[in-house]
């Protein structure tokens, strides 16, 4: 299985680490199926393949199999409660509202286990969420891009202001000053420079993503910035949350999609913005995971019973802890095998499109994502 570092010194550019992740490289530890012949591979007990290949007149993959490296199946504890967390409150004024002075204030009730909601801007064109999910943000913000991945220009040309590793201990203290001191992250981390960030302002004008008159007077140094995005952890899983399953364009494992996401410039923080995050408290019920075959056959079975002319080529396989509401509206979480695909249409006029397919790793069921 490919192997998530955990070390925080050791997180660099992840653009690689997405857009190879289905690379094709052989490991020693491979499950290979060709033309829909069976091979008699058997999957250990200490873990899953590293690899698999498989290939029909509808299905491709070769695809490297995600799971951090100290994950153990054989010792992973089924979740008996979930409950959402908020931070401090009382932090989050102090450290965002002291000194400024407030231009506008709206409250919302509580609702459920949403609580009550406090949205403030400032002066100074800054602004705080307090409601369903905790966000500050600076009169700079507007100008830096919300994905890391928005341009090929960006991350062409490093920043000096800091390290990486300074700025990662400076988002973990930050963190950990508004309340989230608890909860465990995998930290991902962009530079962007300021020259690149102007080219990237000028392609999304001429890409009518932006207008010519929200342009940024001009770009210097001052402007370079990290963009930091992180995942829950829970039991060395990522947490596939709930706003990645109740629909399909927010279900990519992507930096965008990320619980936690900061820009950090040479000024400081430009944005922060933490939802949603959990405490799940597990029970003593060790769970059993499904065969690695058998999630496959319910991915085979579902693509190859499409009745049109498509391919599909399966290009990303991560194991996550999914956390969702279920039909009664009560917080659940369980392991899920995620599956990124590419349709491939038989009109080579139409483009390919992609799509994600999750699969319960306990039960072998797909679990339906709107």
């Amino acid at each position: 299985m490919k192997k998530l570092r955990k070390s925080i010194a050791a997180v660099t550019m992840i653009s690689v680490c997405i857009f190879t992740s289905c690379s094709g490289q052989r490991n020693t530890n491979v499950h290979k199926e060709i033309d829909m012949t069976e091979v008699t591979d058997i999957e250990a007990d200490e873990g899953f393949p590293d690899h698999y290949e498989y290939e029909s007149d509808k299905i491709k993959c070769n695809c490297e199999i995600i799971v951090p490296e100290n994950f153990d199946k054989n010792n992973f504890f089924a979740v008996q409660s979930v409950q959402k967390e908020y931070g401090d409150e009382a932090e989050q004024k102090r450290i965002y509202m002291e000194g400024k002075e407030i231009a506008s204030q709206q409250e919302s009730p509580a609702q459920g286990d949403l609580r009550a909601g406090s949205y403030y801007t400032f002066t100074d064109n800054s602004g705080l969420n307090m409601g369903f999910l905790f966000s500050y943000y600076t009169s700079f913000y507007k100008y830096y891009p919300r994905d890391p991945q928005a341009s090929e220009a960006l991350g062409q040309n490093g920043v000096s202001f800091m390290s990486e590793e300074e700025c990662l201990s400076a988002i973990k203290e930050r963190l950990k000053e508004i309340g989230f001191s608890k909860e465990e992250f995998i930290y991902e981390i962009y530079p962007m420079n300021h020259l690149d960030l102007e080219k990237t302002e000028e392609e999304q004008i001429a890409q009518g993503y932006r207008m010519e008159e929200d342009k940024k007077e001009s770009w210097g140094e001052e402007d370079d910035a990290y963009y930091i995005s992180a995942y829950q952890e829970e039991q060395s899983l990522p947490v596939f949350h709930e706003q990645m399953a109740i629909a399909r364009s927010l279900a990519f494992d992507s930096p965008a999609n990320a619980p936690v996401q900061m820009i950090y410039s040479a000024r400081g923080v430009e944005w922060l913005y933490v939802s949603p995050v959990y405490s799940l408290e597990r029970s003593q019920e060790k769970v059993s995971f499904q065969n690695f075959d058998d999630i496959m056959e319910t991915v085979k079975m579902k693509f190859e019973s499409i009745l049109n002319e498509a391919t599909y080529e399966i290009r990303k396989i991560k194991l996550f802890e999914m956390v969702r509401n279920n039909e009664q509206q009560e917080y659940e979480a369980f392991p899920v095998w995620y599956f990124e695909t590419i349709e491939h249409p038989a009109d080579t006029d139409i483009p390919p499109t992609v799509s994600v397919t999750v699969i319960n790793a306990l039960t072998g069921e797909e679990v339906y994502i709107k």
